[in-house]
């Protein structure tokens, strides 16, 4: 990468590298401060300058930052880590200074109104709150907390309700002051832009940001760890989680090559050995992983686990157990060659992948600037990837995988039973004896776009778009289905096969297909949409032949074996049970219900557990057989490939079969909202979920633009609701808008998670944004800026093969033209407000709405909320 690197005289460091692959400029400044440089007293003051920062300056109001970017057609966000607190801009290059200016402005003179403190105290609180209802993130934060005894990786980056609570204004000023200072910084430019140009634009914004010197928090350091520690705890949750962790060292330790090839060969991925020894042959758990996390200071090797015990015969302590024993058997083998290379080429392809986007890149320099002191590192890190031997990773292994160094932490379901940290040790212990004893070895024209549309004879329409910017190819598969072709019997079929379509072919097996995607460094996955069914694949390019046959041979001759087919209807019978976790979920489930009924849009796509235990291979297989029939799918390639090959390959595969008729359900009419409606159901959660819908055309009709200009008006950090009801009034972390899109109708819907006593206000807040859109209240400007956020968020959108490949497929699918994504742009830029008022009078009528409530069982909702608040 050719990087230009600088320093402003104020001791800022800079950054620069030209892409022009796409008209899209990312600019990150990185602050060198996070949650491990807090004093005790300031736990999560970084993450609340991460929300302070965009809330307004001396020259800009409260939502004007986010405002002009989005008026630009741009996003604008920010995070925060244990080591530093990165802000970043996404934009067209064309509105690249603006970008600057915005980042400068809000850099050097965020004003850090009380009241604007005070709100956004409120809006952290509500975060805090919606991270314990996650039972997997607090299994991870007590990982860390469990883990680090001294050193403050141990204490989460958002802070603690009560050290949220504490801060006052003064507070955030001196952590200001202390931190952002140039010295302590990086700006980090990546995109279509002139480097002369550029270097003038960082001058004029930033070259007067006067630096006042900046002394580094001295970090604790954190001692050897010489003994097992665990934590176990029961829950009112559904399924376990399982997290394990040893102490590696930092980020540029010459053994953390070898550390993250074990990670990959340990537990990334479908032919890791421990998906294929844990989830796939003993069927333990749903899902596992395991990897290095390298910050700035010394680390943690991970694996974590997510599992539901059987009604009898299995107990925490197996899973555990076998877990560790496989854990442990890599420090007395040495992995395969094939191994290596597997992983080699899975960590390898993550810096081709990486180059797909502008902010991807930028992203990337800013980490190793800011880890490792060199925004080029990575070309250090993969040379010595590259020396690593089998040898290396059984060493690394030895030297860090061992139960005096090993964490665990365990949250279970309450109906488990008591788990005691001495049980957890000791099963921790006894692996390692047993994995010591027992180890074992081991021809197209081509329009101006790249594109081409052919119409293969007697197979499916293809398309294909040459694309040779990076070398990366995406492929899709699909006809028409999903949920819109079910009915109650089979609820989740599309969701089921989706998960069996690669599991196994006339040719080969689950093991050998996961094993040929992963050594090609490629993504295979079934589609399961709400109107379509598919298949997709990604990889390199340099393996496009093989890749292609193994998709062809997945699709068209998939064979569902029966004990995949077992396994995979478990897995979806525990994802459906999981789901009773997740507010949001459960929320839009009964949305749909009430909503579309009785469309199929109204059942879950993943089915409920009647259906799913109803099914059996059979049933899959036949309507497998039904349903793929190449005469009526669309193909589509993307990336760089040869067009000609793409042509010859497909036709090879897929024409020429012989298929019965096309599988063409009767799909009942959705029903009419004729009323206001209320739907309410309990969930035992720290927040209420609320969704407020609205009946709209299928996504054919020309409504589709202006509604989606509207969705735009609404929502993002600029938006009407975020500015109404989270800036002003506090009520949520998060509220928007969103279009819910289907072939026979959809909806417009505005989604709020808030405290359990502020539903009421929550839902009046809503209903009077919405007549506000009847008042003749939409201006030229919110429609200008919307339009160009929409524009601009569609070509970021898609600068990835994959999106591309999806939406060129999906167009063509629906009748609706292959190109129709090439204009999008014009088309929203046609929109004018009497179109937006338009589709507000026609669609958006409160006295027609569904508001779908999930609260907790103390919560009262009043069974007149909808007429009280209507008659305000």
């Amino acid at each position: 990468m050719e990087l230009t690197r600088y320093e402003l005289d104020n001791g800022m460091k800079v950054l620069l590298h030209r892409a022009a692959a796409a008209p899209v400029v990312a600019c990150n400044v990185w602050v060198g401060v996070g949650s491990a440089d807090e004093e005790p007293e300031e736990a999560g003051l970084a993450h609340v300058h991460e929300h302070m920062l965009f809330k307004g300056t001396d020259n800009r109001q409260v939502g004007e930052l986010a405002r002009e970017v989005e008026a630009a057609g741009g996003h604008i966000n920010a995070f925060t880590s244990f080591d530093q607190t990165c802000y970043y801009v996404v934009m067209s290059s064309r509105y690249f200074e603006t970008g600057l200016d915005i980042l400068a402005d809000a850099i050097q003179n965020s004003s850090f109104d009380a009241d604007e403190l005070e709100r956004e105290l409120e809006v952290i609180q509500e975060e805090i709150k919606r991270g314990k209802d996650n039972p997997s993130r607090e299994a991870s934060l007590k990982l860390f907390e469990t883990a680090y005894a001294e050193h403050p990786y141990r204490l989460p980056v958002i802070g603690t309700s009560e050290s949220v609570d504490s801060f006052g204004r003064d507070d955030v000023l001196d952590f200001f002051h202390k931190h952002y200072v140039p010295e302590n910084m990086a700006l980090v430019l990546v995109g279509d832009f002139e480097i002369d140009e550029a270097k003038d634009l960082v001058e004029k914004y930033f070259g007067g940001f006067e630096n006042g010197g900046y002394t580094p928090r001295e970090r604790a350091p954190e001692p050897k760890q010489t003994e097992f520690r665990g934590w176990a705890a029961g829950d009112d949750i559904n399924q376990a989680h399982l997290r394990v962790g040893f102490h590696i060292p930092h980020a540029t330790h010459d053994d953390i090559p070898a550390l993250d090839l074990l990670g990959a060969i340990l537990g990334y991925g479908d032919s890791s050995h421990l998906f294929q020894t844990i989830q796939r042959e003993q069927q333990l758990v749903n899902s596992i992983y395991s990897g290095a996390y390298t910050p700035k200071d010394a680390g943690l090797f991970m694996v974590s686990a997510q599992y539901q015990l059987p009604e009898e015969g299995r107990s925490d302590t197996d899973v555990l157990g076998a877990i560790m024993k496989e854990v442990f058997r890599f420090r007395d083998v040495r992995p395969s060659l094939v191994d290596l290379e597997r992983a080699r080429t899975i960590i390898e392809s993550q810096e081709i992948y990486g180059k797909q986007t502008v902010q991807g890149l930028a992203m990337k320099v800013g980490r190793y600037q800011m880890v490792t002191g060199d925004p080029q590192y990575e070309q250090v890190y993969y040379e010595a990837l590259a020396q690593v031997t089998p040898e290396d990773i059984r060493r690394v292994a030895r030297e860090y995988l061992t139960p005096d160094n090993c964490t665990v932490v365990l949250s279970h379901p309450e109906m488990h039973g008591e788990v005691t940290v001495d049980e957890l040790e000791e099963t921790t212990r006894k692996a390692r004896e047993a994995s010591e004893s027992e180890h074992v070895k081991e021809r197209v024209e081509l329009d101006e776009e790249g594109f081409a549309r052919v119409k293969l004879p007697g197979g499916p329409t293809l398309v294909i778009q040459e694309d040779h910017s990076v070398e990366t190819f995406s492929a899709r598969a699909l006809c028409l289905g999903g949920l819109r072709y079910e009915n109650v019997d089979n609820n989740g079929i599309n969701s089921l096969l989706s998960e069996l379509v690669d599991k196994g072919t006339l040719n080969w097996s689950a093991e050998e297909i996961a094993h040929r995607v992963e050594s090609m460094a490629g993504s295979l996955k079934g589609l399961a949409g709400r109107n379509s069914f598919g298949l997709s694949m990604s990889g390199l390019s340099q393996f496009f032949e093989r890749s292609f046959e193994l998709f062809a041979g997945c699709l068209l001759e998939s064979t569902i074996p029966d004990d995949e087919f077992e396994r995979e209807k478990r897995l979806q019978l525990e994802y459906i049970r999981s789901r009773r976790d997740k507010l949001g979920a459960v929320n839009y489930e009964q949305f749909c219900a009430g909503f579309f009924a009785p469309h199929p849009y109204s059942m879950p796509s993943d089915g409920s557990e009647a259906s799913i235990e109803a099914l059996s291979a059979d049933d899959v297989r036949a309507y497998y057989k039904s349903l793929i029939n190449p005469q009526d799918m669309v193909l589509v390639v993307v990336g760089d490939i040869d067009s000609e090959l793409v042509e010859q390959l497909a036709e090879r595969y897929f024409s020429g079969h012989d298929t019965g008729e096309s599988l063409a359900p009767e799909i009942p009419e959705p029903g009419e909202l004729n009323k206001a409606q209320l739907v309410v159901s309990d969930l035992e959660k720290e927040q209420a979920h609320i969704i407020c819908g609205f009946q709209t055309p299928s996504l054919d009709h020309d409504d589709k633009y202006p509604l989606e200009v509207l969705y735009a008006i609404l929502s993002g950090q600029g938006g009407r609701l975020f500015y109404e009801l989270r800036d002003k009034q506090s009520l949520a972390y998060s509220v928007g808008a969103r279009m819910v899109f289907g072939l026979d109708t959809s909806a417009f819907v505005i989604t709020i998670g808030t405290s359990p006593e502020k539903i009421e206000q929550a839902v009046e807040g809503i209903v009077r944004e919405v007549r506000k859109l009847h008042d003749g209240t939409i201006t030229e400007d919110e429609v200008a800026r919307a339009k160009r956020y929409l524009a601009g968020s569609h070509d970021i959108g898609l600068q990835k093969n994959s999106a591309r490949s999806l939406s060129v497929g999906l167009d063509e699918l629906y009748g609706l033209g292959y190109k129709r994504s090439l204009d999008y742009g014009e088309r929203i830029e046609a929109i004018e407000v009497a179109d937006v008022e338009r589709v507000v009078d026609a669609y958006l009528d409160p006295e027609r709405m569904l508001v779908s409530i999930v609260k907790p069982e103390a919560c009262e909702v009043p069974d007149d909320l909808l007429t009280r608040v209507l008659e305000e």
